[in-house]
Order: structure tokens, then C-alpha cells, then sequence
């Protein structure tokens, strides 16, 4: 930092405009002496000059608050511990090629459970993630399907994945810090568990970020059995903490190119963003709400166009409450699925 924009900005920082530095500016011997009362456009021109100067010196202004309250986001574990949540999820699927388009709404309720297996002891515990029960529908202009894990003899073909992981555990090793770690022995599908996420290693200040690194698979045609990595980064904001509850911003960022539309159209349903929040001392997720508001173009072929519009939400609820949900009538979180979607201009 030069000497003349050391002094800017001990003028801004320190001036009598500046609570925290009122004393100090009337003893610094770098600082003139100034009336008290100044002209407003002159704290306007403080502020704008002091956001100036924090992007190009590289600091927040709230990195000057030296006494900060900060907090410790941790996953904590219990042998034994299950952690029940129900996710209802809507979403609609604009599908247009040449001059005909056709709007598929989609909803899926889904029970599932977290199980702490047991713990290791370099402070990870082996988690069994568990669907327990789902209720899913289809519905465009021709077809409504309707499928419910409770009637195992009414299985729709487009839903049969779904009902063959019914009651299927994926196992896992979790850290504190979330990070989710393959069991040894056991198949590998960590990055198929969406329950959990990354935690920050330091402890936190309101208005802190911190990222996540992620990776997933896609096919590099839509006819291949070939697949391609492609890396994403989520990124979080800590928002505020309210009787030990802290709210997280979440957004996703791709970080690999991607040039091919196809590969866009099954990526982009994997780049939601939303808010989260967190029990501090419990140690796990209370809810989630998620959203995707995405379109490409080009994804069929010349001509073609998918919008999709989804909002999902995941939310921690007790045991005995589990026993009772009735998913098929649990509400669809508001959302653009719940009505028609207007074309796109």
C-alpha cells in the first residue's frame, strides 16, 4: 500500500464520521483537523471510497471487527442415532421443439432415514441413508402416473427405478466436517448422497463463505455408456444464527466446461440453490429448501428447448411423526410446478 492511499485510508477509517475511530482521529498525527460537521455527500463519498477499497485492497469491512461472535458448525454423532426427514419436491419440465412444446409436471415425496451404524475412531461414523417410503406423479397432457411405495403391485415403468431402491441402504463414512468418505467393502456411490453437506474448518462470523467441492458424472452423448467428471462448487454464506439455528445461503457453481447442450440439460437439475438451516449444537441439517430455475437450449437437437423450474425441500422430523406421514398428502412446496409455465421469450 502506497503512503498517500495509507492515509485515504486512515482518513476514512478513522475521520470523526467513524465511531470506532473518533479518538484516535484527533490524536493521529497523520490526520488534519476536521469540523464535525461535514457536508453529507462527504460520507457518502467515505462509503463509496471504503467499498473501493476493500476490493482492491482485499478485505471486508467486517473483517475489522476484531470481536466478531463466531460459531462452529460441526456434524455431531451418536451410535444408534436416527435422523428422519421428509422431502417433498415439485418441479416442471418445459420441453419445446420446432413450434410444438408440451409441459410435464412432476412431485415426489420421499421418507428417508439417516442412521449413525457406528463410530471410528478418527471421528468419522459409518452412516446407513435409507428411503423408507416415496409417493411420485406424472402428469403431462396425455398421461397421469401415479406411484406409491405402498403399493407395491401398482409399479409404473417410469417409476420402477425408484421402487427397487426402496428399503436400500447406502452406506458411508461421514466426518464432522461432512465430508463423506466410501466404506471399505462397500459399493461406491458417495456422490449420490445429497443429505449432507460441506462445513466450514474454522470457526465463523456472520456474513462468512466458505466452499464445497463436488463432482458428478454424465453421460458425453446421449446415446453413450461413456461417462465424463464434471466438477461443481457450492458456496456458502453464513446468514445469521437465531436460538442456536444458523441460516445458510447455498448457491452451485459449475467450475468444468461444458459445451455439449445434452450434458447441460442433465447438469443444470443438479445445480440448485437455496437456504439451509443448521442446529449448532444437535450438529445436523433441521431444513432445507432448494431451487432450480434453469433453461438450454439446443439439448435435443436443433429447434429444442428445456426449461425447468423445481423447488424442493427437505425437512427433519421426529420418529413418531415418520410412523404417521401420510405422503400422499403432503404439500407440495409452492413453486412454478404448480401452474402453467408461460413460454419463454
Amino acid at each position: 500500500m502506497t503512503y498517500n492511499t495509507f492515509r485515504l485510508f486512515r482518513f476514512l477509517i478513522c475521520s470523526p464520521r467513524c465511531p470506532s475511530g473518533t479518538e484516535k482521529a484527533r490524536s493521529d498525527p497523520l490526520m488534519e483537523p476536521r469540523s464535525m460537521t461535514r457536508d453529507p455527500r462527504a460520507s457518502l463519498i467515505c462509503l463509496a471510497l471504503l467499498g473501493f477499497l476493500s476490493g482492491m485492497l482485499g478485505f471486508s469491512p467486517l473483517a475489522l471487527s476484531e470481536d466478531a461472535k463466531t460459531y462452529q458448525l460441526r456434524y455431531h454423532f451418536a451410535k444408534g442415532q436416527d435422523l428422519h426427514y421428509v422431502c417433498p419436491n415439485g418441479a416442471s419440465y418445459l420441453v419445446q421443439f420446432a413450434q410444438a412444446e408440451e409441459t410435464i409436471l412432476h412431485t415426489s415425496m420421499f421418507l428417508r432415514r439417516m442412521t449413525v451404524v457406528d463410530l471410528n475412531p478418527d471421528g468419522t461414523a459409518n452412516i446407513q441413508l435409507v428411503l423408507d417410503r416415496a409417493y411420485l406423479t406424472a402428469k403431462n397432457a396425455e398421461v397421469n402416473s401415479i406411484y406409491n411405495s405402498e403399493k407395491p403391485d401398482q409399479v409404473p415403468t417410469e417409476f420402477e427405478s425408484v421402487h427397487a431402491s426402496i428399503g436400500k441402504a447406502q452406506n458411508f463414512r461421514l466426518s464432522p466436517l461432512g465430508k463423506i468418505l466410501p466404506i471399505a467393502g462397500q459399493p461406491d456411490s458417495v456422490e449420490k448422497i445429497d443429505l449432507v453437506f460441506g462445513l466450514p474448518e474454522q470457526p465463523i462470523a456472520i456474513g462468512a463463505t466458505w466452499k464445497d467441492r463436488i463432482e458428478v458424472s454424465v453421460p458425453i452423448s446421449k446415446d453413450s455408456k461413456l461417462f465424463r467428471p464434471v466438477k461443481m462448487e457450492r458456496r456458502f454464506e453464513l446468514q445469521g444464527v437465531e436460538q442456536g439455528i444458523a441460516t445458510i445461503r447455498m448457491s452451485t457453481v459449475l467450475l468444468s466446461p461444458v459445451n455439449d447442450p445434452y450434458q447441460e440439460s442433465l447438469i443444470m437439475q443438479q445445480r440448485p440453490s437455496g437456504v439451509i438451516r443448521f442446529d449448532i449444537e444437535q450438529g445436523h441439517m433441521v431444513d432445507r429448501r432448494l431451487q432450480i430455475d434453469e433453461k438450454v437450449v439446443g439439448h435435443e437437437g436443433p429447434g429444442s428447448a428445456l426449461t425447468i423450474r423445481s423447488v424442493r425441500v427437505d425437512q427433519l422430523i421426529g420418529i413418531d411423526q415418520a410412523k404417521r406421514v401420510d405422503l400422499s398428502k403432503t404439500p407440495v412446496p409452492k413453486s412454478v410446478a404448480e401452474k402453467p409455465l408461460d413460454s419463454p421469450k
